[in-house]
């Protein structure tokens, strides 16, 4: 259940940044992130849904600057939330899990606990992912 109401949080602030870069700060972003916007566009302009669920997935980018620039995009707000809403599953699955194995310890020892470390492990994995990516993607180039 805390892992549906994490995305909803996630999903929510994530939209909520987008339309305010896309309605109400469109210079200042341009300004600040306009260096980011073209390879965005490209991506955004052959296929939003999968460009967008590819970013949430495997995060290169940190999260803010995907909502900031998408919101200078084309695409259009139900994509973006459901591209959101599903690419960050995994990452909402990961932090609750992870929040309630460390929310169990009650003395130093428990720290070592099965589920503990497979929290941390978790947490682990899912920061190597844009790592890993990269790695594949630059062989395969």
């Amino acid at each position: 259940m805390a892992t549906l109401f994490i995305n909803i949080g996630a999903t929510t602030g994530a939209t909520l940044a987008f339309l305010t870069a896309r309605y109400l700060l469109k210079d200042t972003v341009e300004q600040k992130f306009g260096k980011w916007l073209g390879p965005f566009q490209e991506g955004f302009a052959k296929n939003a849904f999968s460009y967008l669920l590819t970013l949430r997935l495997i995060p290169l980018f940190p999260f803010f600057v995907v909502n900031l620039v998408s919101g200078l995009t084309r695409v259009s707000v139900g994509t973006y939330v459901a591209a959101t809403a599903i690419g960050i599953i995994p990452g909402s699955f990961v932090y609750a899990y992870a929040g309630r194995q460390l929310g169990t310890i009650n003395a130093l020892k428990e720290i070592a606990s099965p589920n503990v470390i497979a929290a941390f492990v978790l947490l682990g994995l899912l920061a190597m992912v844009p790592v890993v990516y990269k790695r594949y993607a630059t062989k395969s180039a």
